[in-house]
């Protein structure tokens, strides 16, 4: 007498991938197309604790291709690309067998912090969500003693402001080797070096717009990677040290913000001018200078007081 297999008893007990399998199975006495693959991926990564602005390790998230045909991957999109950044991909084009993900941890804020990552694909039960997750934790400011002064310098011929604080450059310029450029009288700190919870400046260097010159200044990683693949802009040096200002645009006790302003090519070439001046910030909004920055108040960076 023969088995009998109750539908219900299957719809039940089996996975949507034991039913893959067995339909696959099926098909090879058949003779009949082979039913389409699934990706298995993990339903959630947890990150941990780490420090808001610095960028943990890049932890791999395995995708694997199980049952019928070969599974084709359209897109793989973060939803948090700030925080929860994807470094590496692998799971592109067509899936065969299994591939990997590459996400880093980079918290703005600290407490818990989330996102997602979604894969689309022709696989069943496509599109297939990852929940991510992690902490930051927020870092005491370095040492407030050991700080030197960036001092800022204008050039009425251009309409530029510059800032630098490398006593070289600031010897040369206030001797006239590079003419044209004053004092402003303004100033703020920074670290010298690397410290805990510090980010470092990148400093380029433009000539694009001739005989008139620029500096740009960013302590955001994407920011720095961005511009270094623009031709136009060459990287000199992470020339100073701050601590990274949140997604929300605050720096913790202690640190004063600094404002971003670009002229938005008023002068005929680009420049921008860092203060931590709210009232001088403001001047410049009026002349038509535009903020850049995180927050209601576009926050750049923090400084030591």
């Amino acid at each position: 007498m023969r088995n009998q297999v109750y539908p219900e008893y299957l719809a039940g007990n089996l996975t949507d991938t034991d039913l893959i399998d067995i339909a696959a199975y099926i098909d090879s006495f058949q003779g009949g197309a082979p039913a389409p693959g699934r990706l298995t991926v993990p339903s959630a990564a947890n990150f941990g604790n780490q420090s808001v602005g610095t960028t943990g390790p890049t932890s791999s998230l395995t995708i694997t291709k199980t049952g019928g045909s070969a599974v084709s991957v359209a897109t793989v999109v973060s939803s948090n690309p700030a925080e929860f950044r994807l470094v590496s991909n692998s799971c592109s084009g067509t899936i065969a067998s299994t591939c990997q993900l590459g996400v880093a941890f980079r918290p703005a804020n600290a407490g818990a912090r989330s996102g997602t990552i979604t894969i689309s694909s022709s696989g069943v039960g496509s599109p297939q969500p990852i929940s991510l997750s992690g902490t930051g934790t927020a870092t005491a400011p370095p040492s407030p003693s050991a700080t030197v002064a960036v001092l800022e310098y204008f050039h009425a011929g251009f309409g530029h402001y510059f800032i630098t604080a490398i006593e070289d450059e600031i010897a040369k310029l206030d001797a006239g080797t590079f003419a044209g450029w004053a004092r402003t009288g303004r100033s703020f700190k920074v670290y010298p070096t690397a410290g805990a919870g510090t980010s470092g400046v990148c400093r380029f260097f433009s000539t694009a717009f001739a005989p008139k010159s620029s500096h740009f200044y960013t302590p955001s990683q994407i920011e720095c990677a961005s511009v270094n693949s623009n031709a136009n802009w060459l990287f000199e040096a992470e020339v100073f040290h701050v601590v990274p200002v949140t997604q929300a645009g605050s720096c913790p006790g202690g640190m004063l913000p600094v404002y971003r302003l670009y002229n938005n090519g008023m002068s005929g070439a680009p420049n921008h001018r860092y203060t931590t001046d709210f009232g001088l910030r403001e001047e410049m909004l009026a002349q038509g200078w535009i903020p850049e920055g995180f927050g209601a108040n576009a926050v750049i960076m923090c400084a030591p007081l």
